[in-house]
């Protein structure tokens, strides 16, 4: 396929996706999620749109869009995961494979237990607690498993109602150690060569520095990639993270402290862009944490105490970063022994959200933080959102092969894809669902841009980019309004590697950030 073709393909796909009647050129529209609760903590559903005050900055903002979701009742039907080969809108057929959901609810809940930021021996007590709430978990919970690990999520079931599934899923999993580099069997008492203690002091600190760092990376980029995937759902999306902290604050290889920011402001801007409600729950109960690894070996009497404490220490003194998530995200944390009582909290949470829409008046990105603030009309209430938004020049977003190598699909745009062909050579037809794209007016014509990554992996892990780029687009209005009427596809020939078994497409809207991923089998 020549890359004139290509483009032009690309480009009708952007235009199909206008059909989008709440749009309006030159304006973000944004949505928040909210809970209201009395003062016993039930659930308030009668409130009315006159019965909210919204602002942004403090200024009053005109309600554009409001609803009410009740979850308190047996959907009408449940919520299933991304059927690998589902039959889903318009001319999509059973071969296609796709990333949306059918017959999705407004509310669904994801329980993650981390395995980057916690010990064994609270990762086993996490599973026992969580095998305790699933025990007595309802009929209308929707509720999906994953494990955060120090390479991917791994899922260990999608969205389901159904609890003896979710039970047999999570006796597949087991504690394991997290591979912390400072631990119990590191330290040990001094060499008696004060040359060599220094070194090893100094050797430790520069592990441990690391370990921080990374782990403070890829536990931001694992909750970036649960943000993608739980996008596309409408409505409020709890995240309940058992964890022991996000490793916020730590030591450099210099013994200086140093923090994480960068990681944590864009994970949180990530997850409260797509309305996910953090509840992180402290698995290590009550007393929440010690000095030192109570495990490491005790110094010898009379020799120093270790230069540096335990990375769980470092860990545990970061814990008041997890209620600014919650607070950042509109959820809520929890420090208790009893981590079932607090899922099953978490997930009553919102068994009914009010979604509030509002157009923001300002026109371009500021790069500034817009706090958002909602009042109602009724005394006596608790009322919780998200705290605002930042009108970045870019949207947070995360490399395109990043996204490509997660499990979880993103799901911001609708994607569906079909592949044809034998043996190597293969012919990829992608399609991009209308409404999904955000073209803005120029003078006299529609403009936008989208990112494209086509790659392949083989059971190894290994993969392989195939083909990236992205397209500026610019089109008429008779262009944008005859794709409108008639939606196409963008169709690439495909070379394959020897021994690969999945492909990989991603289309992100450059505008919004907005993602859509998808893993094909190959076969």
């Amino acid at each position: 396929m020549s890359v004139h073709s290509a483009i032009l393909a690309c480009t009708l796909i952007v235009l199909a996706a206008q059909n989008q009647p709440t749009f309006r050129a030159s304006t973000r529209l944004v949505e928040v999620s909210v809970v209201v609760h009395d003062r016993n903590g039930r659930p308030v559903a009668d409130l009315t749109r006159a019965d909210f005050e919204l602002l942004e900055d403090g200024q009053p903002q005109s309600i554009e869009i409001f609803s009410m979701q009740d979850e308190r009742q047996p959907a009408g039907s449940p919520l299933r995961p991304a059927n690998r080969n589902a039959v889903l809108t318009g001319d999509i057929t059973p071969a296609d494979v796709s990333n949306w959901r059918d017959g999705q609810g407004t509310s669904v809940t994801v329980i993650l237990i981390d395995r980057i930021n916690s010990k064994d021996i609270d990762q086993a007590f996490v599973r026992k607690q969580v095998i305790a709430f699933l025990e007595q978990a309802g009929a209308t919970d929707r509720v999906a498993l994953y494990l955060l690990e120090s390479s991917r999520i791994r899922v260990l079931h999608d969205f389901t109602t159904e609890t003896a599934s979710l039970l047999r899923s999570l006796a597949r999993y087991h504690a394991r150690s997290n591979g912390d580099p400072d631990g119990a069997r590191a330290v040990g008492p001094a060499t008696g060569d004060a040359d060599l203690d220094a070194f090893l002091a100094d050797s430790r600190l520069t592990l441990q520095a690391r370990a921080n760092r990374e782990r403070a990376q890829v536990t931001a980029a694992g909750l970036e990639t649960l943000g993608q995937h739980l996008s596309g759902i409408q409505g409020r999306k709890n995240l309940i993270w058992v964890t022991s902290a996000f490793p916020l604050v730590s030591r450099d290889e210099l013994g200086f402290m140093t923090t994480s920011n960068a990681e944590a402001t864009r994970m949180m801007r990530m997850l409260s862009d797509q309305n996910v409600a953090v509840y992180p729950v402290d698995d290590r109960g009550i007393p929440a944490y010690w000095v030192f690894d109570p495990a490491a070996t005790t110094p010898l009497v009379g020799q120093a105490t270790p230069a540096a404490p335990s990375t769980f220490a470092a860990t545990a003194a970061n814990g008041d970063v997890m209620q600014l998530i919650a607070d950042a995200t509109g959820g809520r944390a929890y420090a208790t022994n009893d981590i079932a009582r607090a899922i099953r909290r978490a997930l009553d949470d919102s068994r009914v959200t009010y979604t509030l829409g509002y157009y923001a008046a300002q026109v371009r990105a500021d790069q500034t933080f817009h706090r958002i603030h909602i009042n109602v009309k009724r005394a006596g209430l608790d009322v919780r959102h998200r705290a605002g938004y930042f009108a970045a020049t870019a949207p947070p977003s995360l490399a395109l092969m990043t996204t490509a190598r997660s499990p979880l699909d993103a799901t911001g745009l609708r994607v569906s894809a079909r592949i044809t062909g034998e043996g190597r050579q293969r012919s990829a037809a992608i399609r991009l669902e209308p409404g999904a794209l955000v073209l803005t007016k120029s003078g006299d014509g529609w403009e936008g841009a989208l990112d494209i990554l086509i790659a392949q992996s083989n059971p190894g892990g290994e993969y392989s980019k195939i083909f990236e780029n992205r397209l500026n687009l610019r089109f008429s209005d008779e262009q944008r309004d005859q794709v409108i009427q008639e939606g196409v596809s963008l169709t690439r020939s495909i070379a394959l590697q020897a021994g690969s078994h999945q492909m990989h497409v991603v289309l992100r809207d450059v505008t919004t950030g907005a993602t859509g991923s998808l893993r094909i089998p190959l076969r």
